[in-house]
């Protein structure tokens, strides 16, 4: 359990497919390349300091064709935005508490019952 005592560090990640477009070019003008269906952000708020940071990147067409013949991966989007966000802010949240924001149900409950 972590013991430190400054207000939690605040994260919402979250995955979005194709049928989002106009979402998408908001956040990336330059626009999706060549056989990227899927993307996935995140924000970062520390209370603390007040910096906020926000990271955005395409998921490759070679990772979604790793995953299942299921034609609806967004479960899989909103969870690998998790690792990603956690990999790129590591330093950040060493040895702080963080409160996760995510909107998918599946994968919430899928990272809540491996997270025990």
């Amino acid at each position: 359990i972590c013991q430190d005592e400054r207000a939690p560090v605040l994260i919402y990640s979250d995955g979005a497919g194709a049928d989002e477009e106009d979402l998408i070019e908001a956040i990336d003008p330059q626009g999706r390349p060549a056989g990227c269906s899927y993307s996935v952000g995140a924000v970062i708020f520390d209370p603390e300091s007040g910096e906020r940071q926000f990271i955005f990147d395409w998921v490759s067409p070679e990772m979604v064709a790793q995953w299942s013949d299921a034609h609806q991966h967004i479960a899989r989007v909103e969870l690998l935005a998790v690792p990603w966000a956690l990999r790129t802010w590591r330093h950040e949240l060493r040895g702080r508490q963080v409160i996760w924001f995510c909107d998918n149900t599946a994968a919430s409950a899928g990272l809540i019952k491996k997270g025990h």
